[in-house]
């Protein structure tokens, strides 16, 4: 499976099959609850539109990512890595691997490639192999927190600092 995304932002877009048909949309109100971000993702299927997945980015304490009910909220490998894992439905563990191009690349245990994700200037691309179609949903989930990270990361904002004057 390939998915376009309708713009650069992967808070508010659309992801759409070569076909044109919508499958998932991200959206993110305007406004932060406490310092946290809430990223709703809907998946459109034959019955209609369901509340699949949510993501949440807090300044100050661990993030969330629930897919149907269920956290899967990848955790870094070590401390000198930047690969990030969690474990899918399947029971099965995936890594997520950023490439010195840019290049996000979902792996599994055997290391084998599951999804990766490009972006150009133009286009954003996330593309799945069969062999991941099964946990497409927290495929996708994961990813939107990974590439939220990862604009944290080159932000330098999540965490904003509190300076208290007495």
């Amino acid at each position: 499976m390939e998915f376009t995304f309708s713009n650069q932002d992967t808070r508010d877009t659309t992801l759409s099959l070569s076909t044109g048909q919508a499958v998932y949309q991200t959206s993110t109100p305007d406004t932060k609850f406490l310092r946290t971000e809430t990223i709703s993702i809907k998946k459109f299927e034959k019955d209609g539109e369901h509340d699949m997945a949510t993501v949440e980015i807090h300044s100050f304490h661990d993030d969330v990512c629930r897919v149907w009910g269920r956290d899967v909220v990848p955790k870094r490998d070590g401390l000198f890595t930047t690969a990030k894992t969690f474990t899918a439905c399947d029971g099965h563990k995936y890594t997520w691997k950023t490439k010195l191009s840019g290049r996000l690349e979902l792996k599994n245990e055997s290391e084998n490639v599951i999804a990766v994700f490009e972006r150009s200037p133009t286009q954003m691309k996330l593309s799945i192999e069969e062999a991941g179609s099964s946990i497409a949903d927290e495929i996708v989930a994961t990813f939107v927190l990974e590439d939220q990270w990862t604009r944290v990361a080159n932000s330098g904002s999540k965490v904003a600092p509190v300076i208290v004057t007495v």
